[in-house]
């Protein structure tokens, strides 16, 4: 190690200094990085520890030095300590950047014609290696300050010097990034009759920023400043209070500190004050969204941070590592290189980073060099999206949905949102998608979405058969910054066009009485010959949503006991032309001409046969159902069936009538003017099962007028109609109604006779009477 150190003046007790004016070189961006990057440092000093308490011994001249007239020196060099986790290059890293600084004191006025001493070439090498045999690196870039006295009582009487110099050191590094590493042949220069050994401006360390890529590291930016800022100091020094160093053009992504946004802040600052207790010098960090905010941990206290440490630490307090003077391998002193993690500080959305080394009542601070680094993530992200243009009728519906990402640097916390238009109804999502049902969205996240990547997803939804166009719209958003937000949504529509909606309606009477063969013994019931009885249907098709176009076909399957011999003669349709026929129990219409909407088609089977011999009481269900090849939607042929249900009753009903009084009962009687008759209807069930809501009716001559209560006979009760029901077995019961409607089961009045005979049990005779006066 080259050294300049010339005769020292005892320099004790330096209260009492004159003002100093500080000739500063403002701190510079020189290098900015960017990339999948993070950096590490180490460094170290060639000072014993922060003191440098005595003008000689070995907290000042740590080895004897072949320089005349003792010195600041250490023979071997200074080494970096043991790299800590916290500050080794990580497996799978390369290497993209190494950067030496060193710094020294540089003489003074009076000295080497009144200018700085700038040493600009040293020796780096990897510490337990044979040292190279000359300077091997050479620095691009060298600087210097400069710090004098204004006045006052004090033993400094000459302007002082320092200086910077900077070197890429990167083939010398990337080979072997964690081992330690060593400098040699550093100047360090102060001049007979000026400042000692013990005093702030006595010093000589080197920093090294290693900068390494690794494609799991988020995208970054770092900014390299240095320069020579002079800050503070006490016992008459009057530099700047504090300096700061900003770095803009960030874009911080909404990520998870730590892991995915990381940002953080590196010092180099040397110190070479005589007290080691000397503290009141802070670090405080600020953003654009973010107030200012100290910075400290078990290391770095918040009042003493610059207290001559290598150290990586968080900024709140909490346990940081590294190296400090005291106890340390005496590589620290007079040198702080300390690192901050600000990644949980930084808010989402930064743009600008400001670190800001205060002293204003302090020690006497040289900032040379300073890093600034966050993650900054800028992707332009895109979605598509695409779907059938129509669709014919109801069915399933399936959006295919690609979300891309141009870059260029990964995006953070991406959120594709698809809301789901009103009317479809969710089926799934590929891709890990969620349905929220209650907000009707389907949504996909993605942690970190890489640069010149697409994903893509597909939802299926179903649709109903009705006349609609859904629009469907997409986004995609990001926790990193889109600089084009025109390609964050897309939209895909689809046109619904419905089919046919057929509907069959089917009705015929609730009663028909069962077909007779002919009968000559009157033990076997009424004599007479075979009488056939008959059925009318009538079907009823409807079309909604759409018209029906091409064949409608409708099928009507007759249950046992029921048929029916076809023919134009027992059939009518309309208003289209049909055509039926029969094959076995089952009949077939068809029809091609159209089936509108609101004009339905109707069809009427006559003569509906139903087979002799079955009995009273039967009951024929008769289904029938309309179907089209066009009416696609499965959803639609709940309506296409029709069904109308007829059950088999046979009854009796017998009118006999004889004149009061005590005249005798016929199918007729000989009446004059102001006769008095009484007309009496036996009605009897002569089928296999009860008649529920039997209504007897008889429309009367016009030429009676009707007794609307009867007084001549006990039975009526003096109301207008008495009733006797006689079953099967068992005795028989009698009653009576009034004429008024509402008053019970009886209505009658001059014209009309209605009796509501409940259930008319299978056996039952029921009589009903009432008398008129003739006009």
């Amino acid at each position: 190690m080259k050294r300049w150190i010339r005769a020292l003046l005892p320099a004790l007790g330096l209260l009492g200094l004159g003002t100093v004016t500080a000739q500063s070189v403002p701190l510079a961006q020189r290098v900015t990085e960017t990339g999948t990057i993070n950096y590490v440092t180490t460094g170290a000093s060639f000072r014993a520890n922060s003191a440098n308490s005595s003008t000689t011994g070995a907290s000042c001249l740590l080895t004897s030095s072949t320089a005349a007239g003792g010195g600041f020196s250490v023979a071997n060099g200074a080494v970096s300590p043991a790299r800590t986790p916290a500050q080794t290059v990580p497996s799978g890293a390369t290497v993209t950047k190494a950067y030496l600084y060193w710094t020294a004191s540089a003489g003074e006025t009076g000295y080497n014609g009144g200018a700085p001493l700038i040493d600009n070439s040293v020796k780096f090498y990897v510490a337990g290696t044979t040292p190279p045999a000359t300077n091997n690196v050479t620095a691009s870039r060298t600087w210097s300050g400069s710090i004098a006295p204004s006045g006052g009582s004090t033993a400094v009487t000459r302007t002082q010097f320092g200086m910077g110099a900077f070197a890429d050191v990167t083939s010398i590094v990337r080979p072997n990034p964690n081992a330690q590493f060593q400098m040699d042949d550093l100047t360090v220069f102060n001049a007979s009759g000026s400042q000692t050994c013990n005093t702030s401006t006595m010093y000589g360390n080197w920093g090294l920023y290693i900068i390494y890529s690794l494609p799991s590291e988020s995208n970054k930016t770092l900014a390299l400043f240095d320069g020579l800022q002079y800050i503070g100091g006490t016992g008459g020094y009057a530099s700047a209070a504090s300096a700061s160093v900003t770095l803009s053009g960030l874009r911080v992504p909404n990520a998870a500190p730590g892991t995915e946004k990381i940002a953080k802040t590196t010092l180099l600052v040397s110190d070479g004050d005589a007290s080691t207790g000397a503290s009141n010098d802070s670090l405080a960090l600020n953003t654009n969204l973010d107030a200012a905010f100290g910075v400290s941990n078990s290391l770095n206290p918040a009042n003493d941070v610059f207290n001559g440490s290598i150290t990586v630490g968080p900024t709140d307090g909490g346990a940081a590592t590294g190296y400090t003077a005291t106890g340390s391998p005496g590589v620290v002193g007079g040198l702080d290189f300390d690192t901050f993690d600000l990644s949980s500080r930084v808010s989402s959305g930064t743009t600008s980073l400001t670190a800001t080394v205060d002293s204003a009542a302090g020690e006497l601070l040289m900032l040379y060099s300073a890093v600034l680094m966050a993650t900054t993530t800028t992707a332009d992200l895109s979605v598509t999206k695409s779907a059938p243009a129509t669709q014919q009728g109801a069915g399933t519906l399936t959006y295919a949905i690609t979300a891309s990402n141009a870059g260029p640097h990964e995006a953070y916390n991406v959120v594709v949102s698809d809301p789901l238009p009103a009317g479809v109804t969710f089926v799934s999502a590929s891709g890990g998608g969620s349905y929220d049902a209650a907000t009707r969205r389907v949504t996909w996240t993605t942690g970190k979405f890489l640069p010149n990547t697409s994903q893509n997803y597909t939802v299926t939804v179903t649709v109903p058969n009705a006349a609609a166009t859904y629009q469907n719209t997409v986004s995609v958003s990001s926790g990193s910054f889109d600089p084009n937000s025109a390609n964050n949504s897309a939209s895909a529509s689809t046109v619904v066009t419905p089919t046919p909606d057929l509907s069959l309606t089917k009705s015929g009477p609730a009663f028909a009485r069962p077909s007779t063969l002919a009968n000559s013994d009157p033990a076997a019931g009424p004599v007479g010959p075979a009488t056939d009885s008959f059925i009318n249907y009538t079907l009823t098709v409807s079309s909604a949503l759409a018209t029906a176009t091409g064949t409608t076909t409708v099928t009507d399957t007759l249950p046992v006991g029921l048929s029916w011999a076809g023919g134009a003669a027992n059939y009518t349709a309309g208003p289209g032309t049909w055509s039926c026929g029969v094959s076995g129990q089952v009949v077939t219409c068809t029809t091609t001409s159209p089936i509108v909407v609101g004009t339905p088609q109707t069809i009427t089977l006559r003569n509906v046969r139903v087979a002799p011999g079955t009995a009273a009481g039967a009951t024929f269900t008769n289904t029938a159902t309309v179907s089209n090849p066009n009416e696609a939607a499965a959803d639609n042929n709940a309506g296409n069936t029709g069904t109308a249900t007829t059950r088999l009753v046979l009854t009796q009903v017998s009118k006999q009538v004889r004149t009061l009084p005590g005249g005798t009962f016929g199918t007729n009687a000989s009446v004059r003017p102001g006769d008095l008759l009484e007309y009496c209807i036996d009605t009897r069930n002569l089928g296999g099962a009860d008649l529920a809501n039997y209504v007897l009716t008889d429309n009367l001559s016009s030429s009676g007028r009707s007794l609307t209560a009867v007084t001549t006979d006990p039975a009526y009760g003096g109301k207008a109609i008495k009733w006797t029901r006689t079953p099967a077995s068992g005795a028989a019961t009698n009653g009576n109604y009034t004429a008024a409607s509402g008053d019970d089961a009886g209505t009658l009045t001059d014209s009309t006779l209605t009796v509501n005979l409940g259930t008319l049990l299978a056996g039952e005779t029921v009589r009903t009477c009432f008398q008129v006066q003739v006009r």
